[in-house]
């Protein structure tokens, strides 16, 4: 017989009978040690599936009598809604143990089975449904009602008429409300979605002067003290706190400002406010080139050596060059080239003491 368990509950049920393996009578006391086993003892199939070990955080299971145990399972044990097979076996001392038991969720066992249980929802007639709609409430289908062309009581009840509805709206320009919206359609559908259709509007002569007078006020309205950012008023207000008529000498020639280069103000020329490349060959006279040069020629340099790997500056080229040509010796394979005060600034390699074909900077 399969026996009701309530999902997701411990339960204490009665397992058994435990007999003789031999005799298939006599009861078998001592297996409490073996069906509580880790490995080996008690194993559970929920609802079809493989046959595993119960859980172990559960009280000792105790002998009963008539072979029978009283075996406790965990709400792990029973969390799965369905069949639940419990299976002992242990071929040297009894013959093989089985219950079955039904799984059922926590509100329907407690609907059927607990104390003063409430039951189920049931049709007066046999083999009927109850009509329950999707959020589980019962629900009232008026094509199922029993005999629904009988007169039905509703004095308690308040029925809005269609004159409430109306009095609501208010009556239709049309036939019908629903007319009256297809109409409204109807026009909004020319003016597309977005504006659409309102792309090809004429223009009216007749809005010039209202324009005009718009403008004409937004103008001659006073500058705010913080004006929108990037607006006209925040370029205007920028012009007129810089005090820019001010800074306009009082006449031109020939219809255009007149300065020297005197009464450019300190720092108004800048490396950052010339132009890449504003500056080229095709701007420069030919004497200011000459000067250039010159300059560069006649500049003394500054004495400096590159580090061994390191690629050097034209200065540090020039030097090394000089001095490895001027002032240098050499002992053994050992070429020491001297710097300008005597010191050592690098030594090469020669490959062969006597007869060198090639040589490689040390340091």
């Amino acid at each position: 017989m399969t026996l009701i368990l309530r999902q997701s509950t411990s339960v204490v049920v009665s397992f058994g009978a435990f007999v003789d393996k031999t005799d298939g009578v006599t009861p078998e006391t001592g297996l409490v040690s073996a069906i509580d086993h880790a490995t080996t003892g008690i194993l559970l199939s929920k609802n079809g599936g493989a046959l595993t070990i119960r859980s172990q955080a559960v009280t000792a299971s105790v002998y009963d009598a008539y072979a029978m145990y009283r075996v406790t399972l965990s709400t792990t044990d029973t969390n799965t809604v369905g069949t639940l097979r419990m299976a002992f076996i242990e071929t040297a001392t009894c013959l093989p143990v089985w219950q079955d038991f039904q799984v059922v969720e926590e509100e329907v066992y407690d609907d059927l089975y607990t104390a003063s249980a409430v039951g189920y929802l049931k049709p007066t007639t046999a083999g009927r449904d109850l009509d329950v709609s999707a959020g589980g409430e019962a629900g009232v289908d008026w094509a199922n009602v029993g005999t629904p062309g009988s007169t039905v009581g509703l004095s308690g009840t308040t029925i809005k008429e269609v004159t409430d509805v109306e009095s609501k709206l208010g009556t239709p320009a049309g036939a019908s409300v629903s007319a009256d919206i297809a109409a409204i359609e109807g026009q909004t559908d020319d003016i597309g979605i977005a504006g659409a259709g309102l792309s090809a509007v004429p223009w009216n002569a007749a809005w010039d002067a209202e324009v005009q007078s718009e403008v004409a006020d937004a103008l001659d309205a006073a500058v705010p003290g913080s004006p929108t950012a990037n607006s006209i008023n925040e370029r205007v207000k920028t012009i007129d706190d810089a005090d820019v008529p001010g800074r306009l000498p009082a006449a031109l020639v020939g219809g255009r400002m007149n300065s020297d280069v005197a009464a450019i103000q300190a720092a108004a020329i800048t490396a950052a406010a010339i132009a890449p490349d504003a500056i080229g060959a095709s701007e420069l006279a030919a004497d200011a080139a000459t000067e250039i040069a010159d300059a560069v020629l006649a500049r003394q340099m500054t004495e400096g050596y590159a580090a061994d790997g390191v690629a050097p500056t034209v200065a540090q080229a020039l030097f090394q060059i000089l001095q490895s040509l001027t002032e240098f010796a050499i002992a053994g394979v050992t070429i020491s080239v001297k710097k300008l005060d005597g010191t050592e600034a690098m030594t090469f390699t020669l490959n062969d003491p006597n007869n060198p074909t090639s040589r490689a900077r040390a340091t």
